[in-house]
């Protein structure tokens, strides 16, 4: 019974680490990270899936997810809490936010395919491209490979998956430009294409 209830609690106590970052106590209350639960309500809510058959053969399996302001900023606290950054980081990392959503739409792109080697959405010459439509305007997007977080992308994206890869996929339009409106983003690939229309 002792191992059973002491097992239970090493279990417990990871996921608890898993589910919510470490308070960061050097910043003020203002950079609290935001609650898990909530936060994947969210992720939820702003992200669109598609999948590609040939029969039974998967040829792909995409999601994309619009990353708001809201989810930006969580996604920020969440760094700030977890990395335990300064006031002074945390300053600096906020302005380049504020910089990066005044200048580009930002998007994250949960990628499978079965080739391995044709799932690098940063090749052009592959035949990977995106375009953001808009009040009427389209968009080419960038895709960039997803550089590494403190946080897994497992946790940051429920519907990611180790056998997925995660790319930025980003348009030169502010978001305060797109926020609260339609968006339909086109993607095209070696395996056909597929349309994600964000109201």
């Amino acid at each position: 019974m002792r191992f059973f209830l002491m097992k239970f609690f090493i279990v417990f106590s990871i996921f608890g680490c898993a589910s919510q970052a470490p308070l960061n106590t050097q910043l003020d209350p203002s950079w609290m990270s935001p609650n898990m639960s909530e936060y994947k309500k969210v992720i939820s809510k702003n992200t669109l899936h598609e999948r590609k058959y040939d029969g039974f053969y998967n040829k792909f399996d995409i999601s994309i997810t619009k990353l708001n302001q809201d989810i930006r900023i969580k996604q920020l606290k969440l760094r700030a809490n977890y990395s335990q950054w300064t006031k002074e980081l945390a300053d600096k990392e906020r302005e380049k936010l504020i910089e990066s959503m005044s200048k580009e739409t930002v998007f994250f792109v949960s990628s499978f395919t079965p080739k391995r080697d044709l799932n690098n959405l940063t090749m052009k010459d592959i035949g990977w491209a995106a375009t953001l439509e808009v009040d009427g305007v389209r968009y080419p997007g960038t895709f960039k490979a997803y550089t590494k977080h403190p946080y897994k992308l497992e946790n940051l994206y429920q519907h990611h998956t180790i056998w997925h890869r995660g790319f930025l996929l980003k348009f030169d339009v502010p978001t305060p430009n797109t926020e609260n409106k339609a968006q339909v983003i086109t993607l095209t690939s070696p395996f056909g294409y597929a349309i994600y229309p964000f109201k």
